[in-house]
Parts: structure tokens; C-alpha cells; sequence
């Protein structure tokens, strides 16, 4: 798919007649042309023809010059095939479906959306929820005044090395220490486990924690401060090491550091979603929606 742009409120008539090139003519009253809008010359721009009970959408290159947008259709009510035109059509910029697409595959998708058939509980607190969303799968835990963890388990077995475990995350506000969200690696013979993800810390930072259990918070292998806090997470697990990596496209995901593996966890046995309610005494409920997760 071409990569087109799109312009607000952009909207004209045209009197061309056939299937060829469009002759753009005045603004549709309420509305601006193209060039009103923001249009530059030679802009591939996205575009919706609508003439009486036919319709076109497609894109085109504008000529400023010349006041013309050719035309390549994507869909039609001629058999997705050029409409031909009566000299009395409307034509304006929008969004395609494809545009959507090629957002999505810019970003590095299509995302994978997780449900939450794809995981089981490993702990979870008094109050704590896995739903499912149009755009995720929603952990959410309640206020408490201890560190209680949100394990929620990738269901089958350990996959096998070398891979790469990736979430997309967007998250509710906090403000108690320790409160945070992310991936999770426990140990399949131990209770121990290794989370990397967002975390509350007198400040939101990129951080990993370790834990002897589900209540036991151990100690801290890494704490990153970050003015803007990416939309991805990953951790791979060559065999050897885990390596992190940040990012808020899939496509432009940045090495942080690594940790050897066998330094935390003796063998590991399980991956999932994590969420940490930390002592949150205020009663603040913390939710992220996980709109995207792969295994490779």
C-alpha cells in the first residue's frame, strides 16, 4: 500500500465526466479545498468520490498547478473498478481502510491482541481481574497495603531458545511506589521471578525487579529514569542471557542491558503478564491494557 497523507475538512466538487483524472473545482459549502486544507503539490493523498448512488475510494497524486488528483481505486460500486463520473461528483481526503493497515504495519504490526484464554492465573491477589477489551486484555488490581503481585501465566510450556517475549502496554496513572506492569520470567523449579516493566519509583522509570516469591521483593538489577515511556517491552532469552529492550514501535525496539539468567533463576519455567499493587494505601486501583504480545 502506497503511504498517503490526509488532510482535515477537505472537501470539493468536480465537473469531470469518464474514469480518467479529476479536474477539482470549488470547496463543498462547510468545507475547504485541498490546498485550504494543508495539500501540497505531488502529495499522495487518500481520497472518497461520492456521485449520486456511486462511490470510489482510492488514492491519487495532487497537482497543485493543475488542480487535478489522478486516480488508483481500492474500492468502488463498479465492481471496485474507476466510476464513471456524471460532472456533478464530490470528492474529499480521508482514511482508508489500507491506511489503517499501513499505520499498523509502520508501527511494525499487524499487533497480536491477547485474550485471556491464552493465560492462566499464577497469583492472583483479592480483587484482581483479567478482562477482555476491544483493544487488549485489561489486568486491573485493587489498593492494598502490601506488595502483592499479578501473575498472569502464558499458557503451555517454556518456549524453546532462542526467543523473544513483546508487549504493548498502555497504563492507568500511579502514584504509589512500586506500583507497575509488564513481562514476567519465574523459574520453573523455584518460586523466583524476574519482571521488566513500567515502575512507579518517586517517578515513572524502566525498571526490573526481582523476587524470591509473590510477596518477597528482593532486590532491583536495573532502574532507568526516561522522559517518555515506551509503548513496547521485550526481553529474549538466548540460553544464556536475557536481553531488554525498549521501544514504541516494534520496528525501532533499543537494547538497554542484559542480565545473565542463571545469576536469577535456576531454569526457567513460565512467561506472563505481571502487575504489582505495591502498598498502595490510598485504595488507587492499577490497570494497564496489554494490546499486544508475541512469542519468536
Amino acid at each position: 500500500m502506497t503511504t498517503t497523507k490526509r488532510y482535515d475538512l477537505a472537501r470539493q466538487t468536480t465537473a469531470t465526466t469518464g474514469t480518467g483524472t479529476l479536474t477539482l473545482a470549488s470547496a463543498v459549502n462547510g468545507f475547504l479545498t485541498f490546498a485550504g486544507a494543508g495539500a501540497s503539490d505531488q502529495d499522495v493523498l487518500s481520497y472518497f468520490i461520492t456521485d449520486g448512488s456511486n462511490s470510489e475510494v482510492g488514492y491519487g497524486t495532487y497537482s497543485a498547478g493543475a488542480q487535478t488528483l489522478t486516480r488508483t481505486v481500492l474500492k468502488s460500486t463498479n465492481g471496485n473498478t474507476a466510476i464513471s463520473l456524471s460532472g456533478s461528483a464530490q470528492v474529499m481526503i480521508g482514511i482508508t481502510a489500507e491506511d489503517i493497515t499501513d499505520l499498523y504495519n509502520q508501527l511494525g504490526g499487524p499487533f497480536t491482541k491477547p485474550t485471556t484464554s491464552q493465560y492462566t492465573w499464577q497469583n492472583q491477589p483479592s480483587g484482581a481481574t483479567a478482562t477482555d477489551t476491544n483493544t487488549g486484555l485489561v489486568l486491573r488490581a485493587p489498593g492494598v497495603n502490601a506488595d502483592s503481585q499479578v501473575l498472569f501465566q502464558r499458557n503451555g510450556s517454556y518456549p524453546t531458545t532462542p526467543f523473544t517475549f513483546t508487549v504493548g502496554l498502555e497504563f492507568a496513572a500511579v502514584g504509589q511506589n512500586y506500583e507497575g506492569f509488564g513481562l514476567y520470567f519465574r523459574d520453573g523449579s523455584t518460586t523466583k521471578n524476574l519482571n521488566f516493566g513500567i515502575i512507579w519509583s518517586g517517578g515513572a522509570t524502566i525498571e526490573c525487579q526481582y523476587w524470591s516469591n509473590t510477596s518477597a521483593y528482593s532486590s532491583t538489577p536495573f532502574n532507568y529514569g526516561s522522559l517518555m515511556l515506551p509503548k513496547f517491552l521485550s526481553v529474549q532469552d538466548d540460553g544464556t542471557n536475557f536481553i531488554f529492550r525498549i521501544g514504541n514501535d516494534l520496528n525501532s525496539m533499543v537494547k538497554i542491558t542484559q542480565l545473565g539468567r542463571t545469576a536469577y533463576l535456576t531454569a526457567p519455567g513460565s512467561i506472563g503478564l505481571y502487575m504489582n499493587s505495591s502498598t498502595n494505601t490510598s485504595g488507587m486501583e492499577v490497570a494497564a491494557t496489554f494490546f499486544h504480545t508475541t512469542v519468536g
